[in-house]
């Protein structure tokens, strides 16, 4: 299977064994309901029980930048004082990006889960770095839900996924 990215959590308190679950996307993409739908049907693949009025709610965010969007980059350094007769040192560079007619259109995302219970407390949360990517959202997701879910309620470091 190829890699898709890299999994850092943190299990802030513990998470206790038979959760169940609801789902709720932070945003409101086009394919929100559809990723609601992916971690739903993993969490029951995982023994998970998915109900509206579960204990537990367990939020997703995928987002991150497009680069075929023309951006303003910016480099700036400053100084003060040091070992010269100039005692300041400013400089500012600015610049348009632009990526040329043949580059492919890939995007660089991340997917970020959190677990709350019902007073809204952060049990889990979990930060997903993809590598830039032409594959839709969905199917980054359908390919990295199963590694998330089995990560659930664990710290974990650099994980790579799947």
């Amino acid at each position: 299977m190829a890699f898709f990215g890299i999994l850092d959590a943190a299990a802030l308190e513990a998470l206790p064994a038979g959760a169940n679950f609801r789902v709720r996307a932070m945003s409101g993409t086009r394919s929100a309901a559809l990723i609601a739908d992916l971690f739903r049907h993993q969490l029951g693949e995982s023994g998970y029980r998915v109900a509206a009025d579960a204990a537990y709610v367990l939020s997703f965010q995928l987002g991150g930048e497009n680069p075929a969007d023309d951006r303003d980059s910016g480099f700036e350094l400053r100084g003060q004082g040091g070992s010269s007769d100039a005692e300041n040192v400013q400089l500012t560079m600015r610049w348009r990006a632009k990526r040329g007619d043949t580059a492919k259109a890939e995007r660089r995302r991340r997917l970020l889960v959190t677990v709350r219970d019902d007073q809204r407390r952060l049990i889990w949360r979990a930060r997903v770095a993809l590598p830039p990517t032409d594959r839709d959202d969905a199917e980054i997701v359908e390919a990295i839900a199963p590694a998330i879910v089995a990560q659930l309620g664990r710290t974990v470091y650099a994980l790579r996924v799947p």
